[in-house]
């Protein structure tokens, strides 16, 4: 290892074996490694936030849990570590308090046997499970699984919150119904997320402001202490337009930007190509909740046509929705016309407008 210490709990994940831990006083009482067997090398990853030996440890679905512990004080500190962007969270902790914790794993579940309560003291009879349950993250308008700083998402799993409530004020609450979601971004960073809406199979909540780019990791905690996890990747864009439909397929969510109408829509109006506002989300951190235009960098085609976008940006009054006001093609026809927009070379869910 690269730092001597008396570990004192590892795991396997995709071949490689990870240390944690380590001895009362050691400087290395955070650290955690991993060995490659293919190289015959360790690396020092990132610290686990709380520096404590005697913890159990377990690996379910590509990633670390470690549990308990004593520095000198017995812990029931939970915290899992993700090795796709180097972070830990921390989880809802144990009922009790301790150390000398053997790990065991049957499905989603990790079993906790006895351990000691107290330094020195022969084990306890005290048992405990803890269930590691997983939500996906996708983005609300198209149910992609590409997502952007500040885009509105969806989550689906269960147990994500104990009641059914939506947020009823601007800004956003952080904490709804007693549910958090919070974020560990590629960077290490972690935020509590804005909710829209909770219940036990969904919530509706807003990637935080900041978030880096790349892998992260989401923490979802309800009232009554059940956690669950998820991974999601955030990229530079990742436009995406609503639907009447709500599941991002056939009619755009979507009106005349001079009547404010639905369609169908005119095709013109005094002669020239209608203006059509749509309603998405995803298009950036940089046209997201703040003024400006970002138009000259989206593109929109309309039947593989390209269409001139006259703004792309914030929707007014509305948390983490884009509008993006666009020009209809000259001398579109009557009928049904499928849209897609791109930004930063990722391109959007199709959707579809009627023109009369």
């Amino acid at each position: 290892m690269s730092v001597p210490r008396n570990h004192t709990a590892g795991g396997v994940i995709n071949g490689k074996f990870y240390v944690a831990g380590g001895r009362p006083g050691d400087t290395a009482a955070s650290a955690l490694e991993v060995y490659d067997p293919a190289t015959n090398v360790w690396t020092r990853l990132r610290n686990m936030p709380t520096g404590r030996s005697g913890i159990g440890a377990a690996v379910v679905n590509g990633e670390l849990y470690v549990f308990g512990g004593e520095q000198p004080r017995q812990f029931s500190e939970v915290e899992v570590y993700n090795p796709l962007n180097n972070t830990w969270a921390q989880l809802a902790p144990m009922q009790t308090p301790k150390h000398g914790i053997f790990a065991s794993v049957i499905g989603n579940k990790i079993y906790l046997p006895a351990g000691a309560t107290q330094q020195g003291l022969a084990a306890t009879n005290i048992n405990e499970v803890f269930t590691v349950n997983t939500a996906s993250t996708i983005s609300a308008a198209s149910f992609s699984d590409r997502l952007a700083s500040k885009a509105i998402v969806a989550a689906f799993g269960t147990g994500l919150a104990a009641t059914t409530q939506s947020a009823s004020s601007q800004p956003l609450p952080t904490e709804l119904g007693g549910a958090t979601v919070r974020i560990t971004d590629s960077l290490g960073a972690t935020r509590n997320a804005p909710l829209f809406f909770v219940s036990p199979l969904q919530i509706n909540y807003q990637i935080p402001a900041d978030t880096a780019i790349g892998p992260a990791t989401v923490l979802f905690t309800s009232s009554d202490g059940r956690a669950s996890t998820g991974l999601i990747q955030i990229l530079a864009a990742a436009p995406t337009i609503f639907t009447l439909s709500q599941d991002g397929r056939g009619p755009a969510a979507a009106l005349d930007a001079f009547t404010f109408t639905p369609a169908p829509f005119d095709a013109t109006r005094n002669g020239q190509p209608n203006v059509i506002a749509f309603f998405g989300t995803g298009l950036g951190a940089d046209a997201t909740d703040v003024d400006g235009n970002v138009a000259a960098n989206v593109q929109v085609t309309i039947d593989g046509n390209p269409a001139v976008v006259q703004y792309a940006g914030r929707a007014p009054g509305f948390t983490g929705l884009n509008q993006l006001n666009v020009v209809l093609t000259a001398g579109i026809s009557s009928g049904t016309h499928n849209v897609q927009v791109m930004r930063n070379g990722v391109a959007s869910n199709v959707v579809t407008i009627a023109i009369r």
